[in-house]
């Protein structure tokens, strides 16, 4: 029996155009586009995409690439709670301290670095070609890009990791002050989409970059003159501005720890479990109501598909009948525990006002011992 897909929903920065933190109010946001192939999109996406006039080029009447809107956060210190959606990044602009985050479909994770071999790819984007995977450029700030972007960028970078995990993190936040310096800074460019140069560079293939395998054979045999493709610059890398500049190559001596926790993410990564369970999730969120309320009230409906889904994973001991004999059980218990907190406030205004009396007669002694 065929099973009709989920409906899609409209995208969370089109149903919160105004995502506000009330644990951190001074929380700043803007909407970045993550740049992909049409036909990369998954099936299961659970959103709906429309393509925006002026923003990427278009082949006549069809769109060869769409962009993914994501919200970038900024703020003081760790990413709050309460904002953020899959995809979403935050830049932590503490001075000296600054970091990168991306959302999960569960949390807040810190980005490694450019220089790490652990990536965070973006939830509805993980699987094969169609990856992405979170980077900082030191120009366009934050991008989703795909595995061959990276893995260019660490040959440009002469494929150099960091000794230690901090070493990473503290390259991240020199990189992250940088940009945010350089952006503060007036002058004529603007800030870029996320990934601005993948359609170009995703044209090219593996020789437009490496000689071939007969070329690698001649050229230190022969002394054969070899011309290897130079692949044409795109029309934005025209503007007068210098390259960013290359770390020079280290080697990475990665301790037993290190190696110990990155076995252990790995295997999490392959847990088959976990797969099925975002996937799961997915399918119940498709089924939820398609806008926010500020009530954050569900239909019914709802209420019994989650209380369904909750009971196949943690079943209850109690019935409903014994349930609800507990209910005064609980109550009471309730407000036992008011009362006893009433009481500790009360008995805690008596012993500050205890202390306020003794700190004026030590102010009196001391003003009497001055004369």
């Amino acid at each position: 029996m065929n099973v009709d897909p989920p409906p899609a929903v409209p995208h969370p920065c089109d149903q919160n155009p105004n995502p506000k933190s009330l644990v951190k109010p001074e929380t700043t946001f803007s909407v970045r586009h993550m740049k992909i192939r049409v036909e990369s999109i998954p099936e299961n996406y659970p959103y709906t995409l429309s393509p925006i006039e002026g923003v990427f080029p278009n082949k006549g009447d069809t769109w060869a690439f769409i962009p993914v809107p994501f919200f970038e956060f900024r703020g003081l210190g760790a990413p709050p709670p309460d904002v953020g959606t899959p995809g979403d990044a935050y830049i932590d602009t503490t001075p000296g301290a600054q970091a990168l985050y991306s959302k999960s479909e569960e949390e807040w994770t810190r980005w490694a670095g450019s220089a790490s071999d652990i990536t965070s790819a973006h939830p509805h984007f993980a699987d094969g070609t169609r990856a992405r995977f979170l980077w900082f450029h030191p120009q366009g700030g934050v991008e989703w890009v795909c595995q061959r972007t990276i893995m260019r960028r660490q040959l440009q970078n002469g494929g150099a990791l960091g000794a230690t995990v901090q070493s990473n993190l503290d390259r991240v936040s020199e990189i992250i002050g940088r940009y945010l310096v350089a952006e503060a800074a007036p002058g004529p460019e603007s800030r870029l989409s996320a990934s601005e140069e993948e359609s170009e560079l995703s044209e090219l293939s593996d020789a437009d970059f490496y000689p071939s395998k007969r070329a690698r054979r001649l050229a230190p045999g022969t002394g054969a003159s070899i011309s290897v493709p130079i692949p044409p610059r795109p029309a934005h890398a025209s503007r007068s501005r210098a390259p960013p500049p290359s770390s020079p190559p280290a080697h990475f001596t990665p301790d037993s720890t290190t190696l110990a926790l990155e076995r252990e993410l790995a295997a999490l990564k392959r847990d088959p479990d976990l797969k099925l369970l975002r996937n799961r999730k997915r399918e119940l969120l498709a089924t939820l109501a398609t806008r926010r309320t500020t009530s954050n009230t569900l239909s019914p409906t709802a209420l019994q598909t989650l209380a369904k889904e909750f009971n196949k994973s943690c079943p209850s001991t109690l019935t409903p009948d014994e349930a609800k004999q507990a209910l005064p059980d609980l109550q009471r218990l309730v407000d036992d525990t008011k009362k006893r907190l009433l009481a500790l406030r009360a008995q805690r205004a008596g012993f500050e006002m205890q202390l306020a009396e003794r700190q004026q007669a030590c102010e009196a002694l001391k003003a009497k011992g001055a004369k």
